[in-house]
């Protein structure tokens, strides 16, 4: 459960400052029509949900990547000719 709600305030911390950074570097040009003003809010709110949806893909991998790293002192299992032959097969059979 820890980890759900520390991964939970990161993924809203990073959504937060991504939308903070993108916002401040001024990514819309200067309004040159009455025309701009809804079209600008809507961009808006689409620069919101990827910054959202960024956070929520990123977070969590890096998080897992951090948190759950091997340890010292456990080794891993070496593997075998018939644990790496399938996966060796499919990532050729997809290139």
């Amino acid at each position: 459960m820890r980890h759900y709600v520390i991964t939970g305030v990161l993924v809203v911390v990073l959504a937060i400052a991504t939308y903070a950074g993108l916002m401040a570097i001024k990514l819309m040009p200067v309004e040159a029509s009455a025309q701009s003003i809804p079209i600008d809010q809507l961009w808006n709110i689409e620069i919101a949900i990827i910054c959202f949806l960024f956070a929520l893909i990123m977070v969590p991998l890096i998080y897992s990547l951090i948190v759950f790293r091997r340890k010292k002192g456990i080794h891993q299992m070496v593997r075998t000719l018939k644990e790496i032959t399938p996966s060796k097969s499919l990532g050729l059979l997809f290139l």
